[in-house]
């Protein structure tokens, strides 16, 4: 028997991926799993992974399935051409295409079976929302907005709780929340257009508990959700018939696909819809380099073609990879026009660390290089860049050139602008900086410990030696000098430890910010050893305190010490210790507005906790006088409610 459903995947380099995204259809969809075949075409059979992968999927995959078919396919190097052919190769009278990491929700695929039983004849493209990491925050669908040299970018949808099917997406306008209509060409809202109810105007910290308060419903979440037609989505998951696939641009290179096919799919009469319950969450991180070859040419060469078989304008594509990003000089666009599949961008004759970089000299090139080639700054350079374009002054102690080039970008528009480097790493990208002449740039050579004196300053960028005794010594000598901003690099893995295997960095801080009352922490983040941001202008402070270390009180503390009440002691694995401290740096109103989301990390962790013995827990609460304030038929809400008020007894709010 043909099987109903193909679940096709397609492969390069990364067996854990197909591992993992196979054994949880077979693990969490086994009740469906023999109406549903499995289709990997690999990209890369040559290589030890992909002999993997083959390996697995015969000796291993098959059982409860309705098949599995393994495809070579060494070329093109395409995620185009991959996904194309793995659904020409499904059996099955609907195709499910996923990326080979992604994990779909339980009842997911026999929902969708169900659904498509009941649309036998349906030619629309289907999507579901994008579960984040955290499982509780979901991106519906992609704005027709270019960033990033992508066309399109996540976002969520709302619905006006009028009942008459206004929808619309938010996101964030310089800190404020903004709306635009949920469509392609999108419009800015200000109001439903229906019962003419006005869209709040709030901050985006914290805008959803403030929208579904005043009366919008967030679409998505609830998989018993209506169906509603999006402009787009991430094509880490997309279902059709299979014989309505109306099939990706077959040319090499990755990208350039999102928005495109859903257009072709609107040009042809069809749909694009959000199923709600079709859920999937996407790793978006990897345990090593990813040698896939990222060229910016097959990407717009890819937006080229498609735009063309379309019969769209190019003026987007040129506008934001030739005007906006400087990807290309005029004449390389015409160049790749000429032959958008086999066009090849020059390369410059200078290398770093192996590596070829742009040619010529101008900054946005130098920006988008660095950020694409990893290394340990490299992410912070958008937060970088971002403050500098609000200074006139910039000084960094630095050893990357990452910082450099970021602030340099930064300060390009400003008047008069100036960056003063202190640093003694080697690099030719400095004179180019030097030739450019948009910034008053200075670079001076001393070792990072050796600066004892710097300029009246906006903003400082200290990533030299990361532990206390040197960082105080920083703090003490270049603070009064600062304007505006000090920002920290390596907060997060020498917050504690220092690189000196003394005290850290957070100790210095501390010491810092306790007594120096008019400065604050004005951001902080742990991605890529932690960049944190402190603030000396008063317009700057955020409405609510960042934390970069554990706060030592707060609702996650009340629940830990309620839980000890109860005699309840956390498993060792259960990360319970991080939440609490995660609730704590929440506060008090921040755990009230996430209430549920804490509350369903407390069903979960149930077992783990061993709560079974609910009769035992109950007794005590009861000599406690915690049982009057709990349903113990659903105990976890009360449980945060309690911790929450026994905060604000203790701490005055």
């Amino acid at each position: 028997m043909a099987p109903r459903l193909s679940v096709v995947m397609a492969h390069f380099e990364d067996y854990q991926g197909v591992f993992f995204t196979v054994q949880a259809l077979r693990m969490y969809h086994a009740n469906v799993m023999k109406d549903v075949e499995i289709v990997v075409v690999d990209n890369t059979p040559g290589l030890e992974e992909g002999q993997q992968v083959q390996g697995f999927l015969r000796a291993n995959a098959s059982p409860m399935t309705a098949g599995v078919k393994y495809i070579p396919m060494p070329d093109p190097i395409s995620t185009s051409s991959t996904r194309n052919r793995a659904i020409a190769e499904a059996t099955g009278d609907h195709v499910v295409c996923v990326d080979c990491h992604v994990l779909l929700v339980p009842g997911s695929l026999e929902r969708l079976l169900q659904f498509y039983e009941s649309n036998p004849d349906s030619l629309d493209l289907y999507h579901g929302p994008l579960l984040m990491d955290n499982l509780g925050y979901v991106a519906t669908h992609f704005d027709d907005v270019w960033r990033a040299e992508m066309w399109g970018i996540w976002a969520s949808a709302w619905q006006c709780d009028c009942g008459k099917g206004i929808r619309f997406s938010t996101y964030d306008d310089n800190g404020e929340t903004a709306y635009r209509s949920l469509e392609m060409n999108p419009i800015p809202l200000s109001r439903c257009g229906e019962c003419g109810k006005p869209l709040p105007v709030i901050g985006w910290a914290g805008h959803e508990p403030k929208l579904t308060k005043a009366g919008f419903t967030k679409l998505g979440h609830d998989p018993n959700g209506q169906p509603f037609d999006i402009p787009g989505q991430g094509l880490g998951l997309f279902s059709c018939r299979r014989d309505a696939w109306l099939g990706f641009v077959d040319a090499p290179g990755f990208g350039g696909e999102e928005m495109v096919i859903h257009e072709k799919f609107r040009m042809a009469g069809r749909r694009v819809v959000c199923l709600p319950f079709l859920q999937w969450n996407h790793r978006f991180t990897k345990n090593k380099k990813v040698r896939y070859p990222l060229l910016v040419e097959r990407k717009v060469g890819k937006y080229v073609l498609g735009f063309n078989e379309l019969g769209m304008d190019l003026e987007p594509v040129y506008k934001h990879f030739v005007t906006e990003r400087a990807r290309f000089t005029d004449q390389e666009w015409n160049d790749l026009l000429s032959d958008p599949v086999k066009y090849v961008k020059p390369k410059d004759e200078i290398a770093f660390n192996g590596q070829p970089v742009i040619k010529g000299d101008d900054i946005a090139e130098m920006f988008v290089w660095c950020v694409n080639h990893e290394r340990d700054l490299n992410r912070h350079m958008e937060t970088l860049r971002d403050l500098a374009k609000q200074c006139s002054h910039a000084t960094e102690i630095t050893k990357r050139r990452e910082s450099t080039v970021a602030l340099y970008a930064g300060l390009s528009n400003a008047e008069n602008g100036t960056l003063v480097t202190h640093s003694i790493e080697p690099d030719p990208i400095f004179d180019r900086l030097n030739r450019l002449g948009k910034v008053n740039f200075a670079w001076d050579k001393k070792s990072t410990s050796e600066v004892e004196k710097i300029d009246e300053t906006d903003l400082l960028f200290i990533d030299s030696e990361h532990n206390a005794e040197c960082l105080s010594r920083e703090l003490r000598t270049h603070a009064g000098n600062v304007r505006r901003w000090i920002v920290m690099h390596d907060t997060k893995i020498h917050c504690d430890r220092g690189d000196n295997g003394k005290d850290g960095l957070c100790k210095a801080l501390r010491e810092f910010l306790k007594n120096s009352p008019d400065w604050f922490v004005y951001s902080h983040t742990d991605e890529q050893y932690g960049l944190t941001v402190i603030g000396h202008n008063p317009d700057d402070k955020p409405e609510k305190q960042v934390w970069i270390w554990a706060p030592g009180y707060g609702p996650g503390t009340e629940l830990k010490e309620i839980l000890a009440s109860l005699g309840i002691s956390p498993a060792g694995n259960c990360g319970c210790n991080a939440k609490a401290v995660d609730m704590d740096k929440l506060g008090n109103d921040g755990c009230e507005e996430n209430l549920e989301q804490i509350a369903q990390w407390l069903r979960d962790g149930a077992p783990n906790w061993g709560w079974k013995d609910k009769i035992k827990a109950a007794a005590n609460a009861f000599a406690t006088g915690l049982a009057f304030k709990l349903d113990w038929t659903d105990p976890y809400p009360g449980l945060v409610v309690e911790a929450i008020r026994r905060s604000r007894e203790k701490n005055n709010g």
